[in-house]
C-alpha cells in the first residue's frame, strides 16, 4: 500500500529543506470533522519517523479500525500539524469467531439448547466482518453417541 512522505518546506517560499534532518516526526489517526485522535490504538506500524535530507518516509503503516472520516495527522516540535486527505477503511478479511452466546452449563439430551449459541465474525483488527461466511457447529467431546441436531452450518 502506498505510505506518506512528507517534503519539509519554508511555509513562504516552497522550497524544500534539502539539510532538515534529526527531528521525529508523529503520525496520528485522527476523525477528520473535529481533528481529535482516535480511541485506543488504531494504528499498526511504525508511528514516529526521523526526518533526513528535508524528508521523512514511513514505511509499515496501517489503521486497524474500520470506519470512515478519518485524517491521518503529521506532528513535529515547534511546526503546525500538516492534515492528508480524508478516508475510510474496511474490515479485511474473515480472521476469526468471537463468542457472543454460549450454551448453558448442562443441557438436557434430545432437547433444543435452552441458550442458542451465537458467534461473531471479525477481521484481525477486531471488526465485524460484513461479508457473508460459512460458520459450522462442532461437538468436541462427550464421547459415545453424543451428536448435534439441527441446522449446525449457517451463513453469517
Amino acid at each position: 500500500s502506498q505510505q506518506p512522505v512528507l517534503t519539509f518546506e519554508l511555509k513562504a517560499r516552497g522550497l524544500a529543506l534539502p539539510d532538515f534532518g534529526g527531528v521525529n516526526v508523529s503520525c496520528t489517526l485522527v476523525d477528520a470533522t473535529s481533528g481529535d485522535p482516535v480511541g485506543g490504538n488504531p494504528m499498526i506500524g511504525t508511528t514516529t519517523t526521523e526526518a533526513g535530507g528535508g524528508r521523512t518516509r514511513f514505511t509499515d503503516l496501517g489503521v486497524r479500525l474500520a470506519g470512515s472520516n478519518y485524517k491521518l495527522r503529521f506532528d513535529t516540535p515547534g511546526a503546525t500539524s500538516v492534515f492528508g486527505p480524508t478516508f475510510a477503511v474496511t474490515p479485511g478479511p474473515p480472521n476469526l469467531l468471537q463468542t457472543l452466546v454460549s450454551v448453558e452449563a448442562a443441557p438436557k439430551a434430545g432437547a433444543d439448547f435452552a441458550r442458542q449459541p451465537s458467534a461473531l465474525v471479525v477481521d484481525a483488527g477486531g471488526n465485524n466482518v460484513t461479508v457473508a461466511v460459512e460458520v459450522t457447529a462442532r461437538l468436541i467431546g462427550g464421547g459415545g453417541a453424543a451428536a448435534l441436531a439441527g441446522n449446525t452450518a449457517v451463513r453469517a
